[in-house]
Order: structure tokens, then sequence, then C-alpha cells
């Protein structure tokens, strides 16, 4: 379970070294079925003894993956 501490900085924008993604940062899922695909991280999840993330896609179904598998977007530009 997440701790009370973590969520309320993640809900807060408060990055650190174990909590790297806060709420609403745009995402690029680098793994996996969705690979390539933009997000936003919507909560912070357990997955065994390293984080997770579960995000929302732009067709609005959601996934949850290893903090490894996601890279944060600073500027989304559209072409």
């Amino acid at each position: 379970m997440i701790s009370k501490t973590t969520m309320e900085a993640f809900e807060e924008g408060q990055r650190s070294a174990v909590l790297p993604l806060v709420l609403s940062d745009i995402v690029k899922v680098l793994d996996g079925d969705k690979k390539g695909a933009l997000a936003w991280v919507i909560s912070p999840e357990e997955a065994g003894e390293s984080l997770a993330y579960r995000v929302e896609y732009g067709d609005g179904s959601e996934g949850v993956h290893p903090v490894k598998n996601l890279q944060k977007v600073d500027e989304v530009v559209e072409s």
C-alpha cells in the first residue's frame, strides 16, 4: 500500500528520487503493448518491491507501468 505521506507528495507535485513522477505528468510509454503512447500519470501503484504508476491514455483507457518503462515528457509538440 502506498503511504499517506507518499500520496500527499504525489498530489502536491513533490518529486523525489523515490517519486520521480507526480499527478498529471505527461509520459511516454517505453515498453509493452502501448509502447510509444503518450499518457497522463493518475496515481502511484505498488508493484512488488518497486514503484509503478497508473496512467490514462488519450483514448481514456488506463494501464499500470513500472517507473522504468515511463519517460517524462516536458513538452508535447503537435505536428
